[in-house]
């Protein structure tokens, strides 16, 4: 995985359907479905990632170990419909674990992944108001982060994002009201620095 950039497999998706099949086939001996199923995860393990960690250059290590998990362990996955929470808590395990191993310092900035590329076309208010954006994200605590990117970013419900981080739901939709209120108040502190 060496040199992969999460934009390389931002455009693989993979339905319940077909991610049903894949494991299936997987779980038969296909290793090709395997590959099917990293190319549809990568790139938004990558982006959660790089907002957890804040520092890109340990997030391939953490997708190669998370993707080997998965592999090995996905014979234990009873339910396949529960399998994007169950990757994605594997990730967030693999990263926490990583970084206590590691001893890993965390800058305060958040790359450019977040965003869609930058096209030529794109106004110089809209990048400024991105970076601003990436920047209040990177001074949130870990789980504060977590429930944004999952749920506003990714699009999981709070209820899977419970499964994710082992709490209920009403402490998830507490801590994600937090979160927010948290990110205004950076963004509007921000904006009066200016």
């Amino acid at each position: 995985m060496q040199g992969t950039r999460g934009k390389d497999f931002q455009d693989k998706k993979v339905s319940e359907q077909n991610l049903s099949i894949l494991i299936n086939r997987y779980r038969h001996g296909d290793k090709e479905a395997f590959s099917e199923i990293f190319r549809g995860y990568f790139y938004r393990l990558y982006r959660f990632l790089v907002v957890l960690t804040n520092n890109a250059n340990y997030v391939e290590d953490i997708l190669q170990e998370t993707f080997l998990k998965a592999a090995l362990h996905l014979n234990t996955l009873k339910d396949e419909r529960r399998f994007t929470e169950w990757i994605f808590s594997i990730c967030r395990n693999t990263a926490i674990n990583y970084r206590k191993k590691e001893k890993i310092e965390t800058p305060h900035f958040i790359p450019e992944i977040l965003g869609e590329e930058a096209s030529p076309e794109e106004d110089l208010m809209r990048e400024e108001q991105g970076r601003k954006v990436r920047e209040a994200l990177s001074r949130l605590t870990e789980d504060q982060k977590t429930v944004i990117v999952l749920s506003r970013y990714e699009g999981v419900e709070y209820k899977e994002i419970a499964n994710i981080m082992g709490r209920s739901e009403n402490a998830i939709k507490a801590l994600a009201h937090r979160a927010m209120t948290r990110l205004g108040e950076l963004l509007e502190r921000n904006r009066n620095e200016l």
